[in-house]
């Protein structure tokens, strides 16, 4: 984006300068106070407004600095490519770089002598970007100071995740009942390894079924969006023992996309691991905020609400007449379940506002689920939380509400198990 904004402030330097070299000294003679300025004067406002626009980008870059190390520090440092891809701080600092070489452009054209040069209508340009920069200098930072408060920062992480949960997959896909079969038909198989190491950031499956069925084989997937792969590891498993070649293999890896980092495109788990590393740094006894992690435990939980909705396989199936063509792993509720859960109600079995709120989320999960396997799951984390808060650290009307709502949450499991024992 900064680059985008400096090409288009070269290319109005270059028109501007082009239709002063037209006008000529027309527009000076009708509106001298406008465009009347002298040769010396239109190079000392352009240098001004140059300089204090290159000093203005400085600072933008400092309090940038300052800002992701901050949230680092405070947060989790898996936030840190939020704040790189704001998309509001590359468009300031693009905007003062324009500014700049805008200026920078002008102000060599000016000539004095008898066949001076004063570029009016570009200079006029100039003074308008200047107020322009003042509005965005503004902006930033009013954003900046927006975009550091917790709340706003689990908030990005929350759509990410959610638009991640939606494009994850493309549907239809089958559910798990038929994984067990199909992968015992997917025994003695021949293995494509991994060329990289890293983390798989995508994993385009157009691109595997297009290839399976250019090749006649099947296609397991072994390792899901998000996971660390070393190079020499198996990818996928391709159904008949005989090799696969090595053009047919490269084609077949570049559907994944290997990093040294994550992202949340087509990975929900890591936007769940972000609001979790948020929590868990506020439940540290270093930092003992306690509103920070039930800020980040209800964004978890509309996260999980979502899951809970939109239930998935633990491995995406997709068949070709009777046939399945690709097999890919997917983290089943059970295992986003654990990740969300698991490691708060491990660090916060002395901290009772922050047990209330896991049990309510819980609670709450509970009452949508509609499927055996994510009863059990919840049911489980429950009687985990039970089993793990430490009663003695708080008082008996502290302990008592513990008790009420593990009650409550256990209430609502079995009569959801009960419910579908009836409708079965």
């Amino acid at each position: 984006m900064p680059t985008m904004l400096v090409l288009v402030a070269i290319g109005l330097a270059v028109g501007a300068i082009e239709l002063d070299g037209v006008l000529g000294d027309d527009l000076g003679t009708r509106f001298p106070r406008l465009f009347g300025a002298g040769a010396e004067g239109s190079r000392e406002l352009l240098s001004a407004i140059a300089s204090s626009t290159i000093t203005v980008a400085g600072v933008v870059f400092s309090i940038t600095i300052v800002t992701l190390s901050l949230a680092a520090a405070q947060y989790s440092p898996r936030v840190l490519r939020n704040f790189m891809s704001d998309r509001a701080n590359q468009v300031v600092l693009g905007v003062f770089v324009g500014v700049f070489v805008y200026c920078v452009l002008v102000l060599r054209t000016i000539r004095n002598g008898d066949e001076g040069f004063v570029p009016g209508a570009s200079i006029l340009i100039a003074i308008a970007l200047a107020l322009t920069g003042i509005a965005f200098l503004i902006f930033f930072i009013h954003h900046t100071a927006t975009s550091i408060q917790v709340s706003e920062i689990a908030a990005r992480i929350w759509r990410e995740t959610m638009n991640a949960l939606r494009r994850e997959v493309p549907e239809p896909y089958e559910n798990t009942a038929p994984v067990r079969e199909i992968e015992a038909w997917f025994t003695g198989c021949a293995h494509v390894q991994a060329t990289a190491t890293g983390y798989i950031q995508r994993v385009d499956i157009a691109a595997l079924i297009r290839w399976a069925k250019e090749h006649g084989r099947a296609l397991w997937v072994e390792k899901a969006v998000g996971e660390f792969v070393v190079a020499g590891e198996c990818l996928a498993r391709v159904k008949d023992a005989e090799p696969v070649q090595d053009d047919a293999a490269c084609g077949l890896r570049e559907a994944f996309t290997v990093n040294t980092y994550r992202d949340v495109t087509q990975d929900p788990a890591f936007g769940l691991q972000q609001l979790v590393e948020i929590a868990l740094k506020a439940l540290s006894p270093g930092v003992n905020d306690t509103g920070t992690a039930r800020d980040a435990l209800n964004y978890i939980t509309a996260i999980m609400v979502e899951i809970v909705r939109r239930p998935r396989p633990a491995h995406c199936v997709r068949r070709d007449g009777d046939s399945p063509v690709l097999v890919a792993r997917m983290r089943g509720f059970d295992e986003l379940a654990q990740l969300a859960f698991a490691p708060m109600r491990r660090n916060a079995t002395r901290n009772f506002e922050v047990t209330r709120h896991l049990l309510v989320a819980l609670k709450l999960l509970a009452e949508l689920a509609n499927d055996a396997n994510q009863r059990r799951t919840i049911a489980q984390e429950i009687a985990a939380v039970d089993e793990g808060f430490d009663r003695s650290s708080v008082t008996r009307a502290e302990s008592l509400v513990i008790s009420a709502l593990v009650a409550e949450a256990r209430d609502c499991t079995d009569a959801m198990h009960r419910q579908s024992r009836c409708i079965q």
